[in-house]
């Protein structure tokens, strides 16, 4: 159609999926996450609204969390080389994968996040890092599955060869 612009993917860009993790990572520091966990995270941060004493949603419900996982996976690793590029995130390997953190220079960065949508996201990963912090990876998965179905949350954690969407 002539003459009309395409809406960019505010929330779902790669950048904007990169700060979203790299504030939960800031509020759940200490903690090293792995990839799995910060694709269950960046979901429960922006659909907050579907657990249990969880703050209302941040973004309107959809009905296709499957795909939403699958496409979220991706988006957050291409956001965390970004934050690995501006030294934002450090990455580890460790014995039970690649895990990243949030690197001392996150704070003073995400002191500078001032939108209302970034205090309401700073408030959303304050709750999920004291539900979520102290679980542990299954403990996580189990109530994602409880919140959203058992085969959507299992299947977020396959990988994909590269270049091979879903």
């Amino acid at each position: 159609m002539e003459g009309m612009k395409s809406s960019p993917a505010l929330f779902n860009s790669d950048v904007e999926t990169g700060i979203r993790t790299l504030i939960v990572l800031d509020a759940l520091h200490p903690r090293r996450c792995v990839i799995s966990e910060l694709t269950w995270f960046d979901y429960v941060v922006v659909n907050s609204g579907q657990f249990d004493g969880g703050p209302p949603s941040l973004h309107p419900t959809t009905e296709v969390a499957t795909g939403e996982l699958l496409v979220r996976r991706h988006t957050i690793q291409r956001g965390l080389r970004l934050l690995r590029l501006l030294h934002l995130v450090d990455e580890c390997h460790e014995d039970v994968g690649i895990t990243y953190s949030a690197c001392d220079e996150a704070p003073p960065f995400l002191d500078r996040l001032s939108s209302s949508y970034h205090r309401e996201l700073k408030l959303r990963a304050s709750w999920l890092a004291v539900v979520f912090g102290p679980m542990k990876s299954e403990q996580i998965e189990a109530t994602i599955e409880a919140a959203i179905g058992r085969w959507t949350a299992h299947l977020q954690t396959q990988s994909f060869p590269t270049g091979v969407h879903p």
